[in-house]
């Protein structure tokens, strides 16, 4: 549905450009388009084929409701098979054990939010684009832009292999190691964390799922994303339907190289040890038992990036191009969809066919609160991330007193949860 009259001669010169089709690149393309504006959007390669049910992909995005809720009512991709998460267990594993539940019952909302395969999230993101009438596919991969007609237009280049594409604006959504920022002179704020992500899907015990003798039946765990910090590390468990998790675990860099090459049945013990080592978690609170790993493990370095600028004339920065975080709050995709969604907004406000004559001072908005709130959440999560990496001392005191003050303090609570899923604005 689309929410303003378009323009829809393909024939005609863009409105806007798009580099890099990915699931922010393709959302920015069809909301973009919704709102009116000629799109062309440009990649050297696209999903092949639609994703099926036995997919053991452990690429998956957290996405919150406020993103959700987009998808669906803005550009019509629902994600009916993205599984809900109503409960999230917190705890700290050392000898304090300190938990925080999140249960979204508690504030009478459906869900917490939704674990989405890459591959299905993309997918259909990808056949919307394509028979979107307002929008143009280039199999082409950007490899630099420059200014026309004294700054009045901007023009996508390919190399040698296709003709540019001349455009308005060109949105660079090509992820963190782009060479359109780097080509544009855009610095940026990095920190390395010297940490990866081990990132693999598992099989989950169906026994300990279901209940034994000793432990009562759990028809909730299905529901339940776990993460604990421990031994300078932190991990999560995400549910993705059929007693299957996906697993990230960030741990520091040698640690993560250890865990790669361990075998299957390495990983196994010492994922289990590391969820199971609870001290002050009963039965009910206990995370799945895992019984066999499904995929292959990858190891994903984790680094902070920061641009400096998100507009610079008629380029302008979206997602993993602009900003990049750390993966513990599951925020990134989160981040990348509001640049989107704001974008959209301040683009398409008080006209009722928009128009890119002069597009600084929307541009200039959108960079504004989109910086604010990216750098907001990347250092938050950073800070967390720190204050969860020592093992003993004052800070793991302090964060077991943080954890149980949460817990116990609705109020506070309650903002903790709103924020993560994005019901108010600000950090995540």
């Amino acid at each position: 549905m689309h929410t303003r009259s378009t323009r829809s001669a393909r024939a005609e010169i863009p409105d806007i450009a798009i580099a890099g089709a990915g699931p922010v690149g393709l959302a920015a393309a069809l909301s973009l388009a919704n709102a009116g504006f000629r799109v062309s959007i440009a990649a050297a390669a696209l999903q092949q084929s639609a994703p099926n049910t036995s997919d053991t992909s452990a690429r998956v995005y957290a996405l919150a409701p406020d993103v959700l809720s987009w998808l669906a009512t803005a550009l019509q991709i629902p994600l009916e098979h993205a599984i809900a998460y109503r409960q999230m267990k917190i705890w700290e594993g050392s000898e304090s054990g300190a938990l925080l539940k999140f249960s979204a019952s508690d504030y009478g909302w459906d869900y917490l939010g939704k674990i989405v395969s890459h591959s299905a999230l993309q997918h259909a993101l990808q056949l919307s684009v394509e028979q979107h009438p307002g929008i143009r596919l280039h199999l082409q991969d950007a490899s630099g832009y420059q200014m026309l007609d004294a700054g009045s237009a901007i023009q996508m280049q390919f190399g040698d292999t296709a003709e540019p594409i001349r455009a308005s604006l060109l949105l660079d959504a090509s992820g963190t190691q782009s060479t359109l920022r780097a080509k544009a002179g855009v610095l940026s704020h990095d920190h390395d964390y010297q940490q990866h992500a081990v990132v693999a899907m598992f099989q989950a015990n169906t026994s300990r799922l279901s209940g034994t003798a000793d432990t009562p039946e759990r028809p909730e765990i299905g529901e339940t994303a776990w993460q604990c910090f421990a031994q300078q590390s932190v991990a999560a468990l995400l549910p993705v339907g059929e007693q299957r998790y996906v697993l990230v675990f960030s741990t520091p860099s040698a640690r993560a190289s250890v865990m790669q090459a361990s075998s299957a049945a390495q990983l196994l013990e010492e994922v289990n040890r590391f969820f199971g080592n609870l001290n002050c978690i009963d039965a009910r609170s206990a995370a799945p038992r895992l019984s066999e790993l499904l995929s292959p493990v990858s190891c994903i370095p984790l680094r902070r990036m920061l641009a400096q600028d998100y507009v610079r004339e008629r380029l302008v920065l979206i997602g993993d191009s602009a900003h990049c975080v750390h993966p513990l709050a599951g925020q990134g995709l989160n981040l990348g969809m509001r640049d989107v969604i704001c974008l959209t907004k301040n683009l398409s406000a008080g006209s009722p066919l928009p128009t890119l004559a002069n597009p600084q001072r929307a541009l200039q908005q959108y960079a504004r609160e989109r910086k604010s709130e990216n750098t907001f959440a990347a250092l938050g999560i950073e800070a967390l991330q720190r204050g969860f990496a020592p093992s003993k001392g004052p800070l793991q005191v302090l964060r077991s007193l943080g954890l149980r003050a949460v817990q116990r303090i609705d109020p506070l609570k309650r903002l903790f949860a709103e924020l993560a899923a994005g019901k108010v604005a600000g950090w995540p």
